[in-house]
């Protein structure tokens, strides 16, 4: 009887301490991804990634078209917190990304949205994709 009482209890003992292990820590988001097309093209321009793991954000150039991509994160208000410009074009775009950190929040919303721009200085976007992204 106290040998099953026993086995009861470590048993009861292991259950908790894997229910417990189980829930624990913060919350992660995904790695993100998100592309902008060629005006009037079905090729990728450019490219935005959130890379969970330190919260960076990096944006490619993909097409060597005369135009560069700017990436920029928002708020749920859709006002800007970081952006950076790449106008690398094609020449090792995997290589020659621009990037910037900023710490994901949890239970926040916030959106990336790559634009395809005339240079590092322009503020009107020729065309642009937007994605969510949480924690």
């Amino acid at each position: 009887m106290i040998k099953r009482s026993f086995i009861a209890t470590a048993i009861a003992a292991a259950a908790t301490a894997l229910a417990v292990l189980g829930t624990g820590g913060a919350a992660q988001a995904d790695d993100s991804v998100i592309y902008v097309y060629e005006v009037g093209g079905n090729d990728h321009a450019g490219e935005m990634q959130h890379v969970d793991d330190g919260d960076e954000f990096r944006i490619y150039d993909l097409a060597a078209d005369g135009h560069g991509v700017r990436g920029t994160l928002l708020n749920a208000d859709f006002v800007s917190l970081k952006s950076s410009y790449n106008g690398n074009g094609s020449d090792a775009p995997w290589a020659n990304y621009t990037h910037f950190a900023y710490n994901i929040l949890s239970g926040k919303t916030y959106y990336m949205r790559i634009c395809i721009v005339d240079g590092a200085s322009d503020t009107t976007p020729l065309k642009c994709a937007t994605q969510r992204v949480t924690e």
